[in-house]
């Protein structure tokens, strides 16, 4: 007699690990689910797969609660998993249903699992929506799905027996649908976040780009000369000063020099102030087609520009002042007064590379001073002498 018992204890203990494994297999496929995840029915119906996979579930489905409503928010069933099946099984198939109707209801309201064990004679059950000609369930399963004490939805489990659900079903789903809740609001959490970010980070890239279309506006207004588009003088004087340091500290050569229209008064008196304005903006574009781009080319006055030449010492510095003496005289205009030409008188410093020069320690605001009167005295001598010339004081 002892025998046949040992066996059916042992029976029965085997079959109680065989449901713990499942349970356990259940909650460590749903724990593997990664968040935040863009579409909740994915998240949901991977879920699912956990159920039909690990735990013997013949039906599955979730209903989401939004206001007073039940929406089917994602179903499979063993043979869509399987990939036999035509589609989702009919059992639950209606869009949503009301909260104070059905079993999926009850268990909302109550916050506890509902179990239908036989569904063709459970009067919970009845409550369907008119022209619902889906199959009844032999018995039905439904516990809500909650996170911080609010109910989400329901997770339904359904069969075609009746009586199929147990004791093991009863303890494992509650745990189930905790574990789901809080995935659900995790991963709606996260989403949210990541929406937020995201939006915050387009309002900040907006904002970005808007100050720096701003930013250089402003620095355009500030560092350029409206009428010629060349730099003006505030920026010629910061940026020839770290020019210079930077030629000083690295042993470099640069050229500073000043230019002037010969007789620009004259022009404007004959041929008027808007005849002026345009010798001025093409004496510009005439002086820049003769520059390099690391050069540093300003309107510094009214009539008067100033260049520093980057890498360049006095030999090389003779050479483009003919080539910039040369492009002016090459400008003609035809006016209602006659033809008009234009010359200029160009003075110019060179800071070579020898022994001579100063320091890397040397005052620059003072050595950007001397440099500029030296040209700047050199233009005036080239105007004293006729204009149309090159007047250099580099000193030997």
């Amino acid at each position: 007699m002892k025998q046949p018992t040992l066996a059916k204890d042992l029976q029965q203990m085997t079959g109680i690990f065989e449901k713990l494994l499942e349970s356990l297999s259940t909650l460590s496929g749903l724990s593997a689910i990664e968040l935040p995840q863009e579409k909740e029915d994915a998240l949901l119906r991977q879920a699912l797969t956990a159920l039909l996979e690990h735990y013997g579930i013949e039906r599955c489905s979730v209903f989401l609660l939004k206001e007073d409503q039940l929406i089917n928010a994602a179903g499979l069933d063993w043979q869509e998993w399987q990939g036999d099946g035509p589609g989702p099984s009919p059992g639950l198939a209606s869009s949503s249903y009301p909260v104070l109707e059905t079993l999926m209801g009850l268990a909302v309201r109550s916050g506890e699992p509902q179990l239908c064990a036989d569904c063709s004679c459970d009067p919970r059950f009845a409550p369907l929506p008119k022209g619902n000609k889906a199959p009844l369930p032999g018995s039905l399963l439904s516990a809500p799905v909650s996170a911080g004490g609010r109910v989400l939805g329901v997770l339904n489990l359904s069969h075609p027996d009746s009586n199929h659900f147990g004791d093991w079903h009863l303890r494992l789903i509650p745990l189930f649908c905790s574990f789901l809740g809080q995935m659900l609001a995790g991963n709606r959490l996260l989403k949210g976040l990541e929406d937020e970010v995201a939006a915050r980070t387009r309002q900040l890239e907006s904002v970005l780009s808007e100050t720096r279309l701003l930013k250089e506006h402003y620095r355009n207004l500030s560092m350029v000369d409206e009428l010629t588009g060349l730099y003006n003088r505030r920026y010629f004087f910061v940026e020839s000063r770290l020019t210079l340091g930077r030629a000083l500290r690295y042993r470099h050569e640069l050229t500073l020099m000043v230019l002037d229209i010969d007789r620009f008064k004259r022009i404007n008196d004959r041929y008027g102030h808007a005849q002026g304005d345009i010798v001025l903006r093409d004496l510009g574009l005439a002086l820049q087609s003769q520059l390099r781009d690391t050069d540093i080319l300003a309107r510094v006055g009214g009539e008067e520009f100033a260049i520093v030449l980057t890498d360049t010492g006095q030999e090389g510095a003779l050479e483009a002042g003919q080539r910039l003496l040369q492009a002016v005289r090459g400008l003609h205009w035809q006016t209602p007064d006659g033809p008009l030409t234009a010359k200029i008188s160009l003075g110019m410093v060179s800071l070579g590379s020898g022994e001579a020069r100063p320091e890397s320690n040397t005052n620059l605001d003072a050595l950007q001073d001397l440099l500029y009167s030296q040209a700047d005295s050199a233009m005036y001598t080239a105007k004293k002498a006729g204009g149309d010339r090159l007047e250099d004081v580099t000193p030997s």
